[in-house]
Formats: structure tokens, C-alpha cells, sequence
């Protein structure tokens, strides 16, 4: 396993606290639900890196979604295309970013 520069080391930490901000801020504004499926969360939620967890992206709040635990490892370990949460996860990701969605759309057809 590599060692963790101080630089990650640092990022990690202002990651937990942005994480705790941003699960305080949504449950405060009643969005406290799942990316993937739209419907709310109860517990604890993932952290989904829309545009992965390298550089300034681990902790820019735009770059993170919520999710339930199951539907995060569904979306990294199974296609979409199988998942019954698609249509409304793509529909999340045009609205929240347009790039992403063709690029998810792209993936399909390989």
C-alpha cells in the first residue's frame, strides 16, 4: 500500500468535515436523498465523486453527490443498465451536469 502524502493527508481531513457539512445542510433543506433513485435517505449516506476522488474533486461539494450505501456499490460494481434506479440517475446526472450524462449515456453503448 502506498504511504498517504501530508498534501492527502490534509485532504482527507477537510474531506470528513465537508462531508459532515454537507449531510447537515441537506437533511436542513429537506434533500437529504439518494442520487441514484431519488428517494430519501435514512442513516447514513455515501459520498458519490461525480468526477473521482483526485485533486481539488475530493473536496469540491459540486463534485459530490449522496447516495444509499447499496445503490453506490451497485453503480460501481453492476451496469447501469441493469439497475432499476437508471432512468432517474440519468436524469439526476442531465440536470446536474451535461458532460457526465453523455459520457454515462456513452458507456451504454459499448
Amino acid at each position: 500500500m502506498r504511504a498517504r502524502t501530508p498534501k492527502r493527508v490534509k485532504q482527507e481531513i477537510e474531506y470528513a468535515r465537508m462531508c459532515k457539512e454537507m449531510d447537515a445542510e441537506a437533511k436542513a433543506e429537506g434533500r437529504y436523498v439518494c442520487f441514484f433513485c431519488s428517494e430519501p435517505i435514512r442513516g447514513k449516506a455515501d459520498h458519490h465523486h461525480l468526477m473521482g476522488r483526485e485533486g481539488a474533486s475530493l473536496t469540491r461539494k459540486e463534485d459530490v453527490v449522496l447516495a444509499h450505501h447499496n445503490h453506490h456499490i451497485e453503480y460501481h460494481d453492476i451496469s447501469v443498465r441493469k439497475q432499476s434506479w437508471r432512468d432517474i440517475f440519468l436524469e439526476n446526472l442531465r440536470v446536474k451536469d451535461l458532460r457526465l450524462y453523455f459520457k454515462e449515456r456513452e458507456k451504454e453503448n459499448k
